[in-house]
């Protein structure tokens, strides 16, 4: 970092610390970037500790420098974005459940998405999804797929 860079950073967090800021608390936030953790971040913890404890969350939370209350927030953005997820999209729109789906056809089509994901939520939304598009797609699929390894 150049050296006018630093004095201006220095300047800075000494303004902030006579407006009753905690300046190594500001230093650590432009460092990082921000005061919240990215998406990655928590989806990383969110994969190596499945449905962790608040306390959990908590020390990881101060492990990275980040506020617990910052990380709770950004889980329960995700969350948010995962139910809105599941709650939208073509079969929502034309009101098609599993039920409207031929057994037979709503297997083939979640064994298909268990390429995409292993959330069975997930699987049977993206199903249900193409299922609107065309009621032979997972037909269609297979079909496309040995006329590609025949090539």
């Amino acid at each position: 970092m150049n050296t006018e860079l630093l004095n201006e950073l220095e300047t800075f967090v000494k303004l902030c610390a006579d407006a009753h800021a905690d300046p190594e608390a500001i230093l650590q936030t432009l460092i990082k970037g921000g005061c919240e953790p990215t998406t990655k971040e928590v989806t990383d913890l969110l994969q190596k500790q499945p449905n962790p404890e608040d306390d959990q969350v908590h020390q990881w939370a101060e492990a990275h420098g980040y506020e617990p209350d910052a990380v709770e927030t950004k889980i329960y953005q995700l969350a948010t974005q995962m139910v809105s997820f599941l709650e939208e999209g073509k079969a929502k729109a034309k009101g098609l459940t599993v039920k409207d789906v031929p057994k037979d056809e709503a297997a083939k089509g979640v064994q298909v998405e268990s390429e995409h994901t292993s959330d069975p939520a997930i699987k049977q939304k993206i199903m249900l999804d193409h299922e609107v598009e065309s009621d032979k797609y997972y037909k269609g699929l297979k079909d496309m797929e040995k006329k590609l390894e025949a090539k």
